[in-house]
């Protein structure tokens, strides 16, 4: 029996790059795999070389965090022939890929060789491509598409039978074309139109050229409408902490009798408004970090930030801090999804 896995790939500047590597080439590339010198992060290697070398190329990084992503990382070395792979938003937004493995981890060790011309994404599964699924194309598409936000990590394994067996079901489908929605109002393809596309380009444009307050507004307005509550703006301490909007969950009758007393976890939103790539993105993480180890509280900690991308290091210091980030174009499309009634008013 096939193992089946979600494959998690870089959503930013690397993304299109990743996508052609895996459906044109049979490659599917992993990032958190550079090579300087004889120091690599391949984990064809036990964990002991791996932290060592993890050091050299990013020295004082948190050793915890470092484990994790070896851990996670490693599972490529059990992947089997057929075994079937699942990449949420490819080779569109609004579409997943199927693959079949292919083959055995390899890691790209040809210091030579650069993908897109960058040192990284050196870990290689071969598969074959199978199909590419639109989000709302049929029923079974919609099941696998619910399940994404259960598994966020970089390469996951999944057990659930109702995901194995949508995916079963979708690999059988005879049609030629399973990006086309089976529903008559998602066939509009309004993600797919150049007016949403458009859109999306002009939303961090436009928000740019706000000051501070009014972003703030939008994201609260943002929020509000999927049913947080806000409870507090621009709460901060003296010790470098600072927190722009703190909102309250939507209440789950389900939780609420679970938890009783226990109150749900704050999100946390700390707002930056930039052009370009912001040098200073770590800053604003530093903020999160610093008011959640004052406050010692349970918390969804996010930063928005309109920047095109998030450099490596910000990304690193996020991640081992379960720190949200989200760019321009990223808060663009939440506005479109969530909230473009009133957002955008």
């Amino acid at each position: 029996m096939p193992k089946y896995y979600v494959f998690r790939i870089n959503y930013e500047e690397s993304w299109q790059p990743l996508v052609r590597s895996a459906i044109d080439k049979g490659e599917l590339r992993q990032g958190w795999g550079m090579q300087q010198g004889t120091d690599s992060l391949r984990v064809d290697q036990d964990e002991s070389a791996f932290l060592k070398a993890w050091d050299k190329i990013w020295p004082g990084s948190e050793i915890s965090y470092c484990k994790r992503k070896y851990s996670s990382l490693s599972k490529m070395l059990d992947f089997n022939n057929g075994d079937i792979i699942v990449v949420p938003k490819a080779p569109d937004w609004r579409q997943f890929l199927i693959l079949t493995v292919n083959g055995s981890y390899r890691f790209d060790d040809d210091l030579n060789s650069k993908f897109n011309n960058g040192d990284d994404f050196r870990h290689i599964i071969p598969v074959e491509y199978k199909k590419t699924v639109g989000y709302d194309y049929s029923d079974d598409s919609r099941k696998i598409v619910k399940k994404f936000g259960a598994y966020r990590s970089p390469i996951n394994s999944v057990y659930d039978k109702k995901f194995q067996n949508a995916i079963n079901t979708l690999l059988q489908d005879s049609n030629k074309n399973l990006t086309t929605s089976q529903d008559e109002l998602a066939a509009l393809g309004l993600e797919d139109s150049q007016p949403f596309k458009d859109l999306k380009k002009w939303i961090p444009n436009t928000i740019n050229n706000w000051g501070a307050d009014k972003l703030e507004k939008l994201i609260q307005s943002l929020f509000e409408k999927n049913g947080f509550t806000l409870i507090k703006r621009n709460r901060h301490n003296n010790k470098g902490g600072d927190i722009d909007l703190v909102f309250a969950m939507p209440s789950v009758p389900l939780l609420d009798g679970i938890l009783e007393d226990t109150p749900f976890p704050q999100v946390w939103i700390q707002a930056k408004n930039k052009r370009g790539h912001d040098a200073n993105a770590i800053d604003g993480i530093k903020q999160l970090i610093e008011q959640k180890r004052t406050d010692n509280l349970s918390a969804i900690c996010i930063l928005i930030n309109t920047t095109d991308c998030f450099d490596k290091e910000a990304k690193m210091m996020a991640e081992s801090h379960d720190i949200i980030l989200i760019n321009g174009t990223q808060f663009a499309r939440l506005i479109l999804k969530y909230g473009i009634e009133d957002c955008l008013a």
